[in-house]
């Protein structure tokens, strides 16, 4: 396999805050790549260690072979550097932070466009949906590690394959179903205050027949009450813990 970006054990450290610790990223060539993760995740530092705007305290990164700190003048021509019809590595921070949907939609377009023509891409995102419609392979970064890396359906599969769903119908019953749900599963239920939504992963085929048992027994009512395939959005929420960033 030909990887077009390599970082091993990646370390920064910025005073007495780590920005990066021991960060593996391998991104393969001709293919776009999402890295995925919070404000304050350590997605920046990457892409500017892999820039040779910054220098790791440790670890080491190589860009199409070259390291990035022994050669840099090597790899900054190498990043951008025009391949007919478009760039041989783009690194994107963050493209479409603060561009409105038009704008968005055109720059994926351009994305797509590059990648067709054989680029590589990195692309580091706050947006599960930006990551699940261009990247081909998605690492999702928390607090300066990696905790998960993969195509997004794998990252789906590895929250459980489904996602179960439950909306109280009246709001005081929000904390039993929890706990109800943490019994069945063994996990902490996710908890969306503002659409009053309860969700969880379903691994176990039966949690649905069991949680409608447990419910009717406990005189629980719901507005909604279903299994779906998991979006990155939910992924992301059952992989990076809140207050994360």
């Amino acid at each position: 396999m030909t990887y077009a970006i390599e970082a091993e054990g990646l370390v920064k450290r910025y005073g007495g805050r780590v920005a990066l610790s021991g960060v593996d990223l391998r991104v393969r060539t001709g293919q776009v790549t999402g890295v995925l993760g919070p404000a304050g995740a350590g997605k920046t530092t990457l892409v500017r260690i892999l820039a040779t705007l910054v220098h790791p305290d440790g670890g080491c990164a190589r860009v199409a072979g070259h390291d990035v700190t022994k050669d840099p003048a090597r790899v900054r021509a190498l990043i951008g550097q025009q391949a007919v019809p478009g760039p041989r590595i783009l690194l994107l921070d963050e493209p479409t932070e603060g561009l409105d949907p038009h704008g968005r939609a055109r720059l994926w377009d351009a994305v797509r466009d590059l990648a067709t023509a054989g680029s590589t891409v990195l692309l580091t995102t706050r947006d599960p949906e930006e990551a699940d419609r261009l990247a081909d392979r998605i690492s999702v970064l928390d607090r300066g590690r990696v905790v998960a890396e993969g195509r997004p359906g794998e990252l789906r599969r590895r929250v459980g394959g489904q996602i179960l769903h439950v909306r109280p119908a009246v709001p005081t019953d929000t904390a039993p179903v929890a706990r109800i749900l943490a019994e069945l599963t063994g996990l902490t239920p996710v908890h969306d205050t503002g659409a009053g939504l309860l969700t969880v992963p379903a691994a176990d085929p039966m949690l649905l027949s069991a949680l409608v048992r447990r419910l009717d027994t406990a005189g629980v009512t719901t507005d909604e009450l279903d299994l779906r395939r998991p979006t990155l959005d939910e992924v992301l929420a059952a992989l990076v813990p809140p207050g994360s960033g």
